[in-house]
C-alpha cells in the first residue's frame, strides 16, 4: 500500500474531510476545485523547471501527486483500491514498447513508449477493482 495515500488520508482525518463510502463521482464544485487544484501544482512545477529550480520541482511533483492521492480519496477510492489500480495500470504499462524515433511516438519524443499491437487497457480491471 503507497504510503503517500495514507499519509494523505491521515491529512483529510485531521481536517474533517470525508471521504465517501462507495466509489463516486465528484459533485460538480469539488471536481472544479480539484481540477483547479491539481493545475496549479503542474503549473508550479513547469514554472520551478523553467527557473532551473530542482527542488522546487520536485516539491511541485509531490504536492502533485498528494493532490491526486486527495482526489481519489474524496472519489471514495479506498487504499486497496488505488493499490489493485496502480497494479493494473503498471502491468499495462510494462506491456508497452519504447519508441524507436520521436517520429513513432504520438508526444514527439524518443524517450516516449507506444502500445503494442494487442495492447489491453487496465480499465476492465479496474472497473471490477473500483466496482463500476
Amino acid at each position: 500500500m503507497p504510503s503517500g495515500y495514507l499519509d494523505v488520508m491521515k491529512f483529510h482525518q485531521k481536517f474533517g474531510i470525508v471521504t465517501p463510502e462507495g466509489v463516486q463521482s465528484l459533485a460538480a464544485d469539488v471536481a472544479e476545485f480539484r481540477q483547479k487544484f491539481l493545475y496549479e501544482e503542474l503549473r508550479e512545477f513547469a514554472e520551478a523547471h523553467g527557473a532551473a529550480d530542482v527542488v522546487g520541482a520536485v516539491d511541485a511533483l509531490i504536492d502533485l501527486v498528494y493532490v491526486a492521492y486527495g482526489t481519489a480519496l474524496l472519489m471514495g477510492v479506498t487504499p486497496e483500491q488505488w493499490a489493485k489500480c496502480w497494479a493494473a495500470v503498471q502491468e499495462a504499462n510494462m506491456s508497452k514498447v519504447r519508441c524507436e524515433s520521436a517520429a513513432e511516438s504520438k508526444r514527439g519524443h524518443s524517450l516516449d513508449v507506444r502500445k503494442p499491437e494487442g495492447w489491453v487497457a487496465p480499465t476492465v480491471r479496474q472497473r471490477q477493482v473500483l466496482g463500476v
